[in-house]
């Protein structure tokens, strides 16, 4: 389809077309970059191959937000996250000697960022807070299949209300911890000997929910309040600017797609799940390789994933995707795009309200696949999927009304 010279306002960007026909028409202008001059064509590419895979192999540790909770629906079935910290001294302290006071109390609390599925609702949450047996390393990475092994008898147990106003929770803990804190030591040696915390929400009595935790909010920390004769001061203890901490994530997949197998078939429905749950990945390979052989010298000046939300998916989709891909010599990176984007509304994998999906800008993306000769697939997943419980199922390769499609504008040389 010819287009006329385009030079078009970011907001004509919300009225981009799905597809091209070999009508003239004004329906792909909202498909191009609006600070591009080009005369272009119009092409639809379908997946050739799409599938769903667990998403098992997910760093948790180093970041500034983190979810804890316990959700299940019947799509994704049950998911369980429990929150490990290492506890530090400020940063200006060298050392700790706090034996000639006595300990009032110790407060762990954390700034609430998100609650879902109901952000504007209230929980009943059971939260638990026990001593990890062993210490956390602060220098080590840490996954989501991984734990810290804790002592039996809890610091706090109890059932807390936490509500869409609630900025701060704070949870008082027992004086189990008291020794510890009295005894004199070097910052390592007090980390060592503390070793460190797990907090989680019993999932038997507490209302299913999840909690997004801002660990970047000097309100998350572990607050140690003492005193001597007349003299009250606290010292504030770190669990997350410097201090490592991360997740453990369990998953039960008993009565769900997932059950049978690691890879499910992505012909009619694909999924993404956060949490260490499931990522998408589609390949157009076959599409790519004919396009290549009916254009001998084509100009990619703008590609476009676009996926929408199907019936079966939650009612509060995820933000945004991402997407990566193996090169040939086995790094995986960032689509190009993606790392160098540049952001109108809806693109660059932004949930888009208007066609209830997503859009993804794969310019230079498509242009590598097309210089390579082959296309050997694509993951895309949930951007915050270590903090945002929220999950999405899309239209697969061949859904009979929403198929995942790559839409081309391209020019080429007469």
């Amino acid at each position: 389809m010819k287009l006329h010279k385009l030079l078009l306002p970011l907001t004509l960007l919300a009225l981009a077309a799905t597809a091209c026909t070999d009508e003239e028409t004004e329906l792909g202008l909202g498909l191009t970059d609006p600070a591009t001059l080009y005369n272009g064509k119009c092409d639809t590419l379908y997946a050739d191959r799409a599938w769903t895979v667990r998403d098992d192999s997910l760093a948790t540790s180093g970041l500034s937000f983190l979810a804890v909770g316990n959700y299940s629906d019947a799509t994704f079935g049950s998911v369980s996250s429990e929150l490990f910290m290492q506890v530090k001294l400020p940063s200006i302290n060298a050392d700790i000697d706090l034996s000639r006071y006595t300990i009032d109390s110790v407060v762990l609390s954390f700034h609430k960022y998100e609650l879902y599925p109901d952000t504007a609702g209230s929980y009943r949450f059971h939260f638990e807070v026990a001593q990890t047996a062993e210490a956390i390393a602060g220098d080590s990475t840490y996954y989501a299949s991984q734990s810290v092994p804790v002592e039996a008898t809890p610091l706090f147990d109890g059932m807390v209300s936490v509500a869409q106003g609630d900025t701060i929770v704070s949870l008082r803990l027992t004086d189990a911890l008291d020794n510890t804190l009295l005894t004199p030591a070097t910052a390592d040696e007090f980390s060592a000997a503390l070793r460190g915390l797990r907090l989680r929400i019993v999932p038997t009595d507490s209302d299913p929910g999840m909690l997004t935790i801002n660990f970047a909010a000097v309100r998350t920390c572990l607050t140690v309040h003492y005193s001597f004769e007349e003299l009250h001061s606290s010292i504030v203890l770190d669990v997350g600017n410097t201090a490592t901490h991360f997740i453990h994530v369990s998953h039960d997949y008993a009565g769900t797609v997932f059950a049978a197998a690691d890879t499910v078939d992505g012909t009619t429905l694909l999924y993404a799940e956060p949490l260490a749950g499931q990522k998408l990945g589609l390949s157009f390979d076959s599409a790519l390789r004919d396009f290549a052989a009916r254009h001998s010298f084509p100009v990619i000046h703008h590609a476009e994933l676009q996926l929408t939300r199907v019936g079966a998916a939650d009612a509060m989709p995820p933000l945004r995707l991402m997407g990566t891909y193996v090169t040939p010599d086995g790094r995986e990176l960032y689509v190009n795009d993606l790392r160098d984007a540049y952001t109108y509304a809806g693109y660059d994998g932004n949930f888009d309200d208007t066609r209830n999906g997503y859009r993804m800008r794969l310019t230079q993306h498509v242009q590598t696949l097309l210089r390579q000769g082959y296309d050997g697939g694509t993951s895309f997943f949930i951007d915050a999927r270590r903090s945002d419980a929220r999950r999405t199922v899309l239209g697969g390769a061949q859904h009979p009304t929403d198929r995942a499609r790559l839409v081309l504008v391209y020019s080429e040389s007469e």
